[in-house]
């Protein structure tokens, strides 16, 4: 029997397949750009290294304490980031833009009369690592 003589298969009657979809956690009806992915990727890994070096010192930090508070791969990390020093760094520089301007603080002090000037400077640093 050639291929040209063989019966076509038989279909199931009534029976579509369908592809099943898997529903994706925490998306809801969110874009699903890349980009902001990858910002709050970045931000959970910069976030998950500030909470770790609240509890330890920079040398006892790994990328696999990181990764596993940050809840993405070791290889997710190094998309981003070179090494931990690099995520440290990552880190403070977002603190820098929350930083109050301490110059024009420390300027701002009367030499006459520089206890108001002082308390305002102390007050705003103070603010700021509460």
């Amino acid at each position: 029997m050639t291929d040209s003589e063989r019966p076509a298969p038989a279909k199931k009657q009534g029976v579509e397949r369908k592809p099943k979809s898997v529903p994706v956690r925490g998306r809801e009806n969110r874009p699903r750009s890349r980009r902001e992915k990858s910002i709050l990727t970045r931000q959970r890994l910069c976030d998950a290294t500030s909470r770790l070096l609240e509890s330890r010192s920079l040398r006892s930090v790994t990328v696999s304490d990181i990764t596993n508070m940050a809840s993405v791969s070791p290889a997710t990390f190094y998309i981003y980031f070179a090494d931990v020093e690099e995520a440290v760094l990552a880190v403070l520089e977002d603190l820098k833009g929350e930083l109050p301007d301490f110059p024009s603080l420390v300027n701002a002090i009367d030499t006459a009369a520089p206890e108001d000037g002082v308390r305002a400077m102390v007050k705003a640093y103070l603010s700021f690592w509460d």
